[in-house]
């Protein structure tokens, strides 16, 4: 798995323009990740939650989920509110894509039998 941040800066407003960072997070999985994330359904597994500094208020929460299928079909956008935000919304990522490799990795191994004493 190759994680890739771009991070750039977009000016939005007509009268008061104000200039917000942009981090796009785009993810390559090898042919045996993308065979795990099929098998095991990970294409809707949510990543993380990310309210954008531009969100509207009514509209569906789910539109703003980081999920596997965002970053299989391609790059996902991120409009941060400063630049404190957008490397925090980086390391989060980062974190839940280790974690993803993790469920990934012991996915693809049958489990083994155990005896536990409680």
């Amino acid at each position: 798995m190759r994680v890739n941040f771009t991070h750039s800066d977009v000016t939005k407003g007509i009268l008061r323009k104000t200039t917000h960072p942009v981090v796009t997070v785009s993810v390559t999985f090898s042919e045996e990740e993308r065979a795990l994330i099929k098998r095991e359904n990970f294409d809707t597994y949510v990543l993380l939650e990310c309210v954008p500094h531009n969100a509207r208020p009514d509209r569906d929460e789910r539109i703003y989920y980081l999920t596997v299928r965002n970053l299989l079909r391609g790059s996902y956008e991120f409009m941060a509110e400063n630049h404190v935000d957008a490397k925090d919304f980086e390391a989060a990522v980062v974190e839940r894509l280790k974690l993803l490799k993790t469920l990934l990795e012991e996915g693809s191994t049958a489990a083994k039998s155990k005896t536990v004493e409680i």
